[in-house]
């Protein structure tokens, strides 16, 4: 009896043990890009880059301007409790362009993820719409001055989730929005100056809950007909004894 409490004891902590160490998310694999991207399709100065993390567009007005620009970069992290954590960034740099450049009108930015959820692997994709209010500049503006501003409206198209039952382990992620910084409100729009840059950041949201391992079973009572059986050799032994003695 005591052999079998010792070893369901050394089961039970063995599995708190691996469940701990175990239940742990990464997000290794962040890719963006933007696709159906729409745009004006005037004179020069075509929108280049669709389909890759990286679109650019317009003429600079001078030789120390840049083109304007939509970027998304991936962070990848590993996260072992519940709560908020940043995936990625998508910055919008808003250059000073000539009138007559093409200009962004809308574009959509798809952003999948992966990694493994304990030891299983999962994926997930996100769809965020963008509609851009280019300012068509002939010449700068000051920084703080509006409308000179770009305006950026973000619709959330698909919000990625998934759960993931690993083991002991229930892990539910999901994918919240664009941020201005980690636990603040879903941005749905914002201005950027013109010739300046503004950078959001991608928030996921992770819920962890690990059940604990059942308790080591009770010892297995000997049954009526063993105690009998075993009387009864017993009782053998003993007559056996008395006879040679």
């Amino acid at each position: 009896m005591w052999k079998r409490f010792v070893a369901g004891l050394a089961v039970g902590i063995w599995s708190v043990v691996s469940v701990a160490h175990a239940a742990t998310l990464t997000v290794d694999g962040i890719a963006g890009k933007f696709v159906n991207t729409k745009s004006l399709n005037v004179a020069y100065g075509a929108l280049k880059g669709t389909g890759t993390n990286t679109i650019n567009w317009g003429t600079p007005w001078t030789a120390a301007d840049t083109k304007s620009s939509y970027t998304f970069a991936g962070s990848p992290t590993t996260q072992s409790q519940t709560g908020s954590f940043l995936i990625g960034s998508y910055t919008h740099k808003n250059g000073v362009i000539a009138g007559r450049s093409d200009s962004l009108v809308s574009t959509d930015l798809e952003v999948s993820v992966s990694g493994l959820a304990g030891s299983i692997a999962y994926s997930i994709l996100s769809a965020f719409s963008l509609a851009h209010d280019e300012t068509l500049n002939y010449t700068g503006c000051p920084a703080a001055q509006n409308p000179c501003g770009d305006l950026v409206t973000i619709t959330n198209k698909t919000q990625g989730s998934v759960t993931i039952t690993d083991g002991l382990s229930v892990y539910q992620l999901l994918i919240d929005g664009f941020v201005e910084s980690l636990g603040g409100p879903i941005v749905t729009s914002f201005l950027t100056a013109e010739n300046r840059s503004k950078t959001l950041y991608l928030q996921a949201s992770l819920r962890l809950t690990t059940t604990p391992p059942p308790p080591p079973p009770p010892p297995v009572p000997l049954p009526a007909g063993g105690v009998v059986l075993l009387t009864g050799i017993a009782t053998l032994a003993v007559v056996r004894r008395r006879r040679k003695a």
